[in-house]
């Protein structure tokens, strides 16, 4: 019996700091105040930071996905992209339309009706037109 004791009192400690300090080093990871390098939004992590893809220019069609708006990029930068209302953040002249102007970041991939997105939408800014 003198031999389990250390045994339980090792597993009690994992216990207490798994669900401690897991906390507390979870949340400095998915903290809402220090969002990752070009990754914005809630609840983002280090992680996918390192894993966006910037796009940019004339929106050529746009389409309806399960939970969004399919957006066709063009040159620059071009792409399929899901707009998600909730988790994508829209800035600037908020005109998602055929012939505007787009910048914005994103993560991840989608499976469309129409086909694979590139990434679905962190961030997006328009231009007027």
């Amino acid at each position: 019996m003198k031999n389990k004791w250390p045994i339980l009192v090792l597993i009690l400690i994992l216990i207490i700091a798994w669900f401690g300090w897991g906390r507390l080093i979870w949340a400095q990871v998915t903290s809402e105040e220090l969002p990752a390098p070009g990754q914005a939004g809630k609840g983002a992590s280090a992680l996918s930071g390192l894993l966006s893809k910037p796009f940019g220019g004339r929106i050529i069609s746009i389409t309806r996905c399960f939970n969004g708006l399919k957006i066709k990029v063009g040159p620059p930068v071009s792409g399929d992209f899901v707009y998600m209302p909730g988790k994508s953040t829209l800035y600037a002249f908020y005109s998602l339309k055929p012939g505007s102007w787009v910048l914005g970041v994103a993560s991840g991939k989608m499976i469309c009706p129409t086909g694979l997105a590139d990434g679905i939408i962190d961030i997006i800014g328009t231009s007027g037109l």
